[in-house]
């Protein structure tokens, strides 16, 4: 397990914010360009879809995971 990031959700601007640094994680975790654009969309478009930066507030957790042979 690696070290957990919470990322407050009050407006448009922070989901970039959690996206810019769900990348920044992948990253520093192994992951390829690709994964790293993937994993980051996810988390913006589940937040978006959730409603988070729009009407409701609420918080998004990274957490990046090294195990063995794979990283995620």
């Amino acid at each position: 397990m690696g070290e957990v990031r919470k990322i407050v959700v009050r407006q448009d601007f922070d989901v970039i914010v959690a996206r810019s640094r769900t990348r920044d994680m992948a990253r520093q975790v192994g992951l390829k360009t690709t994964d790293q654009a993937r994993i980051s969309l996810a988390v913006s478009s589940a937040a978006r879809a959730i409603g988070l930066g729009g009407p409701y507030q609420g918080e998004v957790l990274i957490e990046g995971l090294n195990g063995g042979e794979r990283a995620g």
